[in-house]
This record gives C-alpha cells, structure tokens and sequence, in this order.
C-alpha cells in the first residue's frame, strides 16, 4: 500500500511538474505560427527602388552571394557612405541560400499551381520573372499553367522559351512532348520525350509517353486534344 501510495504521489508530482514544459512549448508553436503569419505575405513582395538597387538588386558582389572576393569586400569597403560588414554578409547569404528572390517566387508558384490555384501562381512566376526573366523553371511553370487551363498552343510557345533559355533544364522536355502531342505533332513529341530521358534517364514519366507514343507510326496524325496516352 505504501509502495502504491508514494508511486501515486509520485506520478502527481511529475505530472504538475511536465505542465510549465507544455505550456511553454505551446507558447512557443504559438508564437512561430503568429511570426509565421504576420511575415509569410513578404515573400511574395518585389525590391523597392529605395536602397535595395544600391544594397542587394543592382549590387554585383552582393548579387554574386558569399565569396571569398565577397568577404574582403565587406570589411575594407565603405559603400554607400557606410561600414558595415555584418549587414553586407547577411545579404550575401540570403542571396546564396534563396537567391535574388526569382527562386522564392518560383517555389511559391509551383506551390500554388500544386493546390490549383492558378491566378496566384501566374502572379509569383510572373515577379519571378520581372527580376530573372531568363529562368527557365519561371517559363516551365507559366506553361503548366496554361497547360492546366487545356490552352496548349500557349503553354507550348511558354514551354519552348524555357527550352530556349536552359537547353539542360530537363523537367520542361516531358511537358513540352506532351503540348506537341495534344497540338498533333507526334514526332515533335517523340522527340521532346527522347530529350526528357537523356537528360535524366529516370523519368518514368517520360518513359511511359515516349513508350507509348512509338507505338505508333513516325508522323501518324494525332487528333488534337487527343494523344495516345
């Protein structure tokens, strides 16, 4: 009974003493949720024409992310009338990690086109865009998008421009076999889909389509909006 009692008593005490952990732990998810939520729209904002051309937009060394020509720049330079070497490290490394913002509007666009979302993803690609237009991935997923709302020959012209600007950027050839394939150009396909494996032999993907796609004659007819998959 008393062995009962005291692991009883016991327990009780542990009990009341894991509360303030729990509740402290709660209050911290708390605060990182209303953090998260009070920030989370500035990833979708653009530079401003105030210091940031000067600071990171228009500033090749800061643009070019942590270097070692990067470092000393930091420490013995005075731009912009100001000294301040931790400042200039914080923006180099923000470009390194995420880059000069195309990469963040590129990742919140392709997560918007995930949940169908397909006006906010337009909008992210297009600021992606606005300050990397070469970036190939920021044309793959406009393409998608028109892709998504069945107008092939645009998401095609959109597909073929981040061809163009990345002939390597292998994600974009499967995509681009397809809008052929729905335009009726099966032989374009063919060989959109023979890209897409060289580039990485491990799209299944593109295995499937280009498998299914040589079953046919060379440039058999394909009714548009109809390929063989």
């Amino acid at each position: 009974m008393f062995a009962r009692g005291l692991a009883a008593v016991t327990g009780t005490a542990s009990r009341l003493r894991s509360r303030p952990r729990l509740t402290q732990g709660l209050a911290l998810l708390a605060l990182i949720g209303v953090t998260a939520t009070v920030y989370w729209p500035v990833t979708g904002h653009g530079f401003l024409s105030l210091d940031d051309p000067e600071y990171v937009s228009e500033n090749s060394t800061v643009r070019d992310g942590l270097t070692i020509e990067g470092l000393h720049w930091a420490f013995s330079a005075a731009h912009e009338a100001n000294w301040h070497p931790v400042s200039w490290l914080s923006h180099m490394l923000d470009v390194e990690l995420f880059g000069l913002g195309a990469a963040v509007y590129e990742r919140l666009g392709s997560l918007f086109l995930d949940a169908q979302k397909l006006d906010a993803a337009l909008e992210h690609f297009d600021r992606g865009l606005a300050i990397e237009p070469h970036r190939a991935a920021l044309h793959h997923g406009v393409g998608l998008i028109w892709s998504h709302r069945g107008r092939f020959a645009e998401a095609l012209a959109w597909f073929e421009r981040a061809r163009d600007h990345d002939p390597s950027y292998a994600p974009v050839y499967n995509d681009l076999g397809t809008a052929h394939a729905r335009l009726g150009s099966p032989s374009q396909a063919i060989e959109a889909y023979k890209k897409a494996l060289e580039l990485d032999p491990k799209n299944e993907l593109a295995r499937l389509h280009y498998a299914r796609m040589t079953r046919l004659p060379a440039d058999a007819p394909s009714q548009e909006g109809n390929p063989p998959f």
